[in-house]
């Protein structure tokens, strides 16, 4: 139990069909156990069942557990019946803050819990995948956004964002969260 006004730190981490990402993804979130977030693992169908040449699905089962500690759950029922499910209402792309500290506590106020740092385009937080350049991380606007979000406890979704970008959260220890892109 948490005795500080903390939330816990828990994170529900699901694996879909994007098996190729799945090695990149294991060492993050053996990280954020390091950093002591407490990982559910969740698989989708076709993570739980389908083996692959990125690996057997029972071998990724066990890597995750014995990462986490926990048996991966495998779908939502399983999920429901232990009381881990939830809906999270989400932002898909950063600009929709405008770079405003203050629209994306409005935001929050209005229910949004995760917001990826970027889509498509440039924006006043960073720059997309896609966009490279040792100059092309997380802006000084857009630091003050993932600290703000940090603050309320809102997910750092790092998909879309380039590789500088991430290497910037990873670099500076923050919680994130990726999702899983085919092909990165």
């Amino acid at each position: 139990m948490n005795s500080s006004l903390e939330p816990p730190r828990t994170v529900v981490f699901a694996l879909c069909g994007s098996f190729c990402t799945f090695e990149t993804v294991l060492p993050q979130i053996i990280r954020l156990r390091a950093c002591g977030w407490e990982v559910l693992p969740m698989l989708s169908y076709a993570a739980s069942a389908l083996d692959t040449r990125f690996g057997r699905a029972a071998d990724w089962k066990q890597r995750l557990e014995e990462a986490t500690g926990h048996r991966p759950l495998e779908d939502l029922r399983e999920a429901e019946e232990e009381g881990k499910i939830g809906a999270l209402l989400s932002v898909e792309g950063g600009e929709a803050a405008g770079g405003n500290v203050e629209k994306l506590e409005r935001m929050y106020k209005d229910g949004v819990r995760l917001m990826t740092l970027t889509w498509n385009y440039p924006n006043e937080i960073g720059w997309p995948n896609g966009m490279e350049g040792k100059d092309k991380g997380i802006t000084a606007r857009g630091w003050e956004i993932v600290e703000a979000m940090e603050s309320l406890h809102m997910v750092v979704d790092t998909s879309h964002l380039n590789d500088e970008g991430t290497r910037d959260i990873l670099a500076a220890g923050r919680p994130w969260r990726p999702t899983p892109m085919p092909g990165r």
